[in-house]
């Protein structure tokens, strides 16, 4: 939470927290979760691409339940 996504790196992710201090977290994958109200990321007319996968909100509104088990969904298909 209040940190923001600077840069990301084959090795992890390079982030800025509240302070304004940086650091890297080391990770093997990164999963980005943005924005807080709905809208659509190409036209309806359009397939998605294969490495992008809509959840949460963005794709129904649920619980926190439906969000985690659609996360999950995603996360075994990768």
């Amino acid at each position: 939470l209040e940190t923001k996504l600077k840069e990301i790196c084959d090795d992890g992710v390079t982030v800025t927290d509240k302070n304004g201090v940086e650091f890297k977290i080391a990770a093997d994958s990164v999963i980005l979760s943005t924005g807080y109200r709905s809208a659509p990321l190409i036209p309806n007319d359009k397939k998605l691409p294969k490495n992008v996968h809509i959840i949460g909100d963005a794709n129904k509104v649920g619980n926190l339940r439906s969000v985690i088990w659609g996360a999950w969904d995603v996360c075994m298909k990768i």
